[in-house]
């Protein structure tokens, strides 16, 4: 087995994402925080994600949602 494809890691972080801080985010995605800080970046500047306010939770948009069911099916 080798190393996921970018598809595979926004896939196990959307999948992580919902109502998880980047702790959680980060063990259950397999990351490191680097990668993760990387990749969490790239999924909110796109609104795929958003931050609820002081409570640093990360939580999946509508359209975050979206991407994560076509994500699923193609990449099982």
């Amino acid at each position: 087995m080798g190393r996921r494809s970018s598809f595979e890691v926004f896939k196990d972080i959307l999948k992580a994402c919902d109502g998880e801080k980047k702790t959680r985010i980060m063990y259950r995605a397999n990351l490191t925080t680097r990668m993760l800080n990387y990749y969490l970046g790239k999924l909110e500047e796109v609104g795929l994600i958003r931050v609820e306010e002081g409570s640093k939770i990360y939580r999946l948009t509508e359209e975050g949602k979206f991407l994560l069911k076509i994500l699923e099916k193609l990449c099982p």
